[in-house]
């Protein structure tokens, strides 16, 4: 896969306010940890979890900025990596992370990095055959599940581990009407 497949995902309502998702670099690592404090620290250390995901190979991290006045704001992260659980079973998308910073929440930013996430098998040019996106969100975390069902996921099963900070994990899935 190209990693450097990105696009703008859309234009927002409010003038001037476009939002760009690309690849990460190294010096985004600082961004990537304070969002992490930010976002999830309810379920455990996600700071050093994101940052090992972030320096691992075959994990691919985007950056989600805003776009005012022609200055680039970063504003979210997502992190995928792409798995097989059976020899035998199609290929899938796994959201590792995806979280908006608070101050840009509301502005339609994570609802552009899922639509991103469906799109982005697309990138692999039909090399690997991607069925589905999965993710995990906590039970409790009400307002997340509400959004990814929004988005069209669908609660598969409660997951077999707990978060760091003991939450019920439940997995949640996209099956892709274009598959890639």
């Amino acid at each position: 896969m190209d990693p450097g497949c990105r696009c703008v995902t859309g234009i927002m309502n409010k003038p001037h306010h476009a939002i760009k998702i690309r690849l990460a670099f190294p010096n985004d690592l600082p961004f990537l940890r304070s969002l992490a404090l930010e976002a999830f620290s309810i379920y455990g250390n996600y700071e050093t979890v994101l940052t090992d995901f972030f320096l691992s190979k075959g994990v691919y991290t985007y950056v989600a900025e805003g776009i005012q006045n022609g200055a680039a704001i970063p504003a979210g992260v997502l992190m995928m990596v792409v798995r097989k659980q059976k020899r035998r079973e199609p290929y899938f998308i796994e959201i590792l992370a995806i979280a908006v910073e608070l101050a840009h929440q509301g502005r339609g930013i994570g609802s552009c990095m899922i639509e991103f996430a469906k799109q982005w098998p697309r990138c692999f040019s039909g090399r690997i055959p991607i069925t589905e996106v999965h993710l995990s969100v906590a039970e409790s975390n009400m307002e997340g599940r509400s959004f990814f069902q929004h988005h069209g996921f669908e609660i598969l099963r409660t997951e077999p581990w707990r978060y760091p900070a003991g939450q019920t994990a439940f997995r949640m899935r996209y099956v892709l009407k274009d598959k890639a």
